[in-house]
């Protein structure tokens, strides 16, 4: 993340659109998780000065996990998020 935070420090033209991801085995509504998952990131990434309008959220509930096997190490991956750049205005 400290990466993400650097680039869009130097980089004044880019966004970044944070999707949130939750595992199947979390319990209520994984689309509602994931969104909370992006939204503390990208409220992390505009406590170290990036305009919160350069970072935008979205939620894929459980509909893309890393790793279906069902194990500790499987849910951990799953409940992730991921980082998407774009230049801003297009």
């Amino acid at each position: 993340m400290e990466t993400i935070i650097q680039m869009l420090s130097i980089r004044p033209e880019l966004g970044v659109l944070v999707v949130g991801n939750a595992d199947p085995t979390e319990a209520g509504d994984h689309v509602e998780i994931s969104i909370s998952r992006a939204i503390s990131v990208a409220e992390y990434i505009a406590s170290r000065g990036i305009d919160r309008k350069r970072v935008l959220v979205e939620g894929a509930g459980s509909t893309n996990p890393v790793d279906t096997s069902g194990s500790k190490r499987a849910v951990a991956l799953n409940r992730r998020v991921e980082f998407v750049v774009f230049q801003l205005g297009k």
